[in-house]
């Protein structure tokens, strides 16, 4: 399984790209949510609007459940 450093590796470059991993600022796992602080309103907008279907992504790169919400700052 992941570690946290290695579910924010698939974040930034597997499921979303390196255009969202240049505005990501950082990622940290707390009580099972997904913490995600970015450098662009733009893309926080966009990824609010695709985050519920990444929480699915993100667990099946994981091979276990780990994250039940995405919180973007």
């Amino acid at each position: 399984p992941l570690g946290s450093r290695g579910l924010g590796d698939v974040y930034k470059r597997q499921l979303l790209g390196i255009t969202v991993a240049k505005k990501t600022k950082s990622l940290r796992i707390q009580n099972r949510k997904l913490f995600v602080t970015l450098h662009s309103s733009v893309v926080r907008n966009e990824l609010s609007l695709i985050k519920e279907s990444l929480i699915p992504k993100l667990n099946e790169a994981a091979g276990m459940d780990v994250i039940d919400d995405v919180v973007l700052r």
